[in-house]
């Protein structure tokens, strides 16, 4: 036990397990003798330190204008206390780690309710809120004593309407039905949606109503969330999340013969591919069918290559085909680009027809 002229300190002690002090003050008479007053008893029941909140962080769900915004609310939540959510339009007027009457902090604002969990060492709570900027102060009551701790200011505004999507080459267009409340968007795409934009109102309506983003081949994610930025700080709406489709492959190829004699049937050539722009990966298959008519699908004829291949714009990919022996002319040689992965154009006909 530590002691000092204003009061002790004694450690050690077991939670909830009271403990009785009996504290006497003494004092010397003229001839310097101790003089005890009475004892004064003193009852203590040692309790866990409590610390306040230190973080509180707020995640809004997908929802559309009609409803109210939901929001998903989280915080550390410390053994055994009782943590409670205020929410009010203006910063609490006490700061972190202060202790001050329970009710005090539900007469500054309102009491955040909605269902709750406690996992992994965290509080979560799940409510409605109005639309609009205003702040969340956690605090950890304790009788009629509140710990006061770290808040956070969230702005909600409704989410935008529809997108609709266009893609122009090497570009992606996107269009949508703006709320009433929002002023400009936030536009995340990529790889963990590492590429943004922020477009205003104005700046999207002189472009002709779209938002113009770098486009890739394959299919894309692109989520777009509404602000409001007003006097009071902005707010953010949830955001709508795009799928876009991978872009149509569309590639050519043409069919190069090897010479033979006079007289022989060619039977070996070499596809080449090519792409007007970017570059493609896909499977090519190309098929033989001997008569007339010439091959309408990968499934119409004999299937008598098959190679996947990088195509890049300005370059060939090639592969070599023999057609069998037992093709006697006139036959075909048609490729296609195999299961629906995009569009192959055809090279002239004599160059698919031998015979």
């Amino acid at each position: 036990m530590e002691t000092s002229g204003s009061g002790f300190i004694e450690t050690g002690l077991t939670e909830g397990s009271a403990r009785y002090y009996a504290i006497t003050a003494v004092y010397r008479d003229k001839r310097g003798q101790e003089r005890p007053a009475e004892p004064v008893l003193v009852t203590a029941m040692p309790e866990r330190e409590i610390k306040p909140v230190a973080s509180l962080s707020a995640r809004l769900l997908p929802g559309d204008e009609e409803s109210k915004p939901r929001v998903r609310i989280s915080w550390p939540q410390p053994e055994g206390a009782d943590v409670r959510i205020v929410q009010a339009r203006a910063a609490a007027p006490w700061s972190y780690g202060d202790r001050v009457r329970a009710g005090d902090v539900f007469s500054y604002g309102e009491e955040v309710s909605g269902p709750r969990d406690v996992r992994d060492g965290r509080g979560e709570l799940t409510t409605e809120l109005p639309w609009g900027h205003f702040f969340l102060t956690p605090v950890v009551l304790n009788g009629d004593v509140a710990l006061v701790g770290q808040h956070t200011d969230l702005g909600i505004t409704a989410p935008i309407g529809a997108v609709s999507y266009e893609r122009r080459g090497q570009e992606l267009l996107l269009s949508w039905d703006w709320p009433a409340r929002a002023n400009a968007a936030d536009l995340r795409w990529g790889e963990g949606a590492t590429d943004t934009r922020r477009i205003t109102r104005g700046a999207r309506a002189r472009d002709d109503g779209w938002v113009r983003i770098p486009a890739r081949d394959g299919p894309m994610v692109v989520a777009v969330s509404a602000i409001e930025i007003s006097a009071e700080g902005k707010a953010f709406s949830a955001p709508r999340f795009v799928q876009v489709a991978a872009a149509e492959v569309k590639l050519s190829y043409d069919i190069a013969w090897k010479a033979v004699l006079p007289g022989m049937t060619p039977r070996d050539c070499e596809i080449r591919l090519s792409a007007p722009q970017g570059r493609q990966h896909v499977t090519v298959v190309a098929v033989a069918k001997a008569g007339i008519a010439r091959p309408a699908h990968p499934g119409d004829g004999r299937e008598i290559g098959r190679k996947t291949v990088e195509v890049s714009a300005g370059s060939l990919a090639t592969f070599g085909v023999n057609v069998p022996k037992t093709f006697r002319k006139p036959y075909w040689l048609c490729c296609f680009i195999a299961e629906g992965q995009g569009v192959l154009t055809d090279p002239p006909i004599k160059h698919m027809k031998v015979g």
